[in-house]
């Protein structure tokens, strides 16, 4: 299942051992992304469906999986 945004914060945080302290709110962002808003806010879910029909087999299965693999390197 692909993560939301939060849950993907809260995972990383949790991760590197710390407190995810501020969730910085739209209307804030906005104004400093400008024209980037719509993609700095936006939200797509993207699924491996060529790979997942294929038969390929994933190694790390949630998000905090991969954060793990990724941070140990």
């Amino acid at each position: 299942m692909t993560p939301t945004n939060a849950e993907f914060t809260d995972a990383l945080a949790a991760a590197v051992g710390r407190r995810a302290f501020l969730r910085v709110p739209a209307f804030a962002l906005k104004p400093a992304a400008g024209a980037m808003a719509p993609e700095v806010l936006g939200s797509i879910r993207a699924v491996p469906a060529a790979l997942e029909s294929a038969g390929f087999d994933f190694s790390d299965h949630t998000v905090a999986d991969v954060l793990a693999a990724g941070l140990a390197k």
